[in-house]
């Protein structure tokens, strides 16, 4: 309909958690649209969970006047939840971050060995020249990605 919906993305089922789908139609007016549980718009697991487009716009108006009132009261404070907030996400994303470097770190060092001992049968006569050639093609094809 030529424009996306403010919330679009944004707003989250409560019970099931995933994305509400905002509900809109030529017929209906700005009053009636709406953003409803995306499990229930496709016949799935939840039930007819929906908040109307303007009552969320009320409502995250509403939050954002509180959040600049206390912004305005107290600014030190202010400045300091948010900064206490911003450090706490960066160290997740750091943490997640380094556990997704072990992984990988540990799935090279498997490959080192597969390819080790890929080699070693080579060299013992275990595996024929073109075995060994298939194999290792495969477990470099492997370790690219």
């Amino acid at each position: 309909m030529g424009e996306i919906g403010l919330f679009f993305g944004l707003a989250y089922c409560a019970d099931c958690g995933v994305k509400l789908y905002h509900h809109r139609s030529i017929t209906l007016t700005k009053e009636q649209e709406s953003y409803i549980c995306s499990n229930y718009q496709s016949r799935k697991k939840c039930t007819a969970h929906y908040i109307r487009a303007v009552v969320l716009e009320q409502l995250v108006l509403q939050n954002l006047q509180r959040v600049v009132a206390y912004a305005q009261e107290d600014e030190k404070e202010f400045v300091r939840c948010v900064m206490e907030n911003k450090t706490a996400v960066q160290k997740a994303e750091q943490e997640q971050a380094r556990r997704k470097l072990e992984k990988q770190e540990r799935r090279i060092s498997e490959l080192a060995r597969i390819i080790q001992q890929l080699y070693e049968d080579r060299v013992a006569g275990a595996l024929s020249a073109e075995r060994f050639a298939k194999l290792s093609e495969g477990t470099r094809k492997n370790r690219r990605l």
